[in-house]
């Protein structure tokens, strides 16, 4: 899984996600996968948030594509 969530965002610029919890998959055009993150937003405050986010595996590549903020 770690392999994955690094992969999708392998060129991701301005924010560092850090893997906290793999929560589940769904089997849906590919491969969904739901973790939970830590976003570290490079700026002058260092703003750390916690986001829950489904990356989509399938033939055409990995894509992170929905993040949602953990209230």
């Amino acid at each position: 899984m770690k392999k994955l969530f690094n992969k999708a965002f392998e060129k991701m610029v301005g924010v560092v996600y850090t893997l906290e919890l793999y929560i589940a998959h769904q089997v849906v055009h590919g491969n969904n996968y739901y973790f939970i993150a830590k976003a570290q937003i490079m700026n002058q405050e260092m703003t750390t948030d916690y986001k829950v986010i489904i990356i989509n595996a399938s033939e055409a590549g990995v894509v992170a594509k929905n993040f949602f903020h953990l209230l």
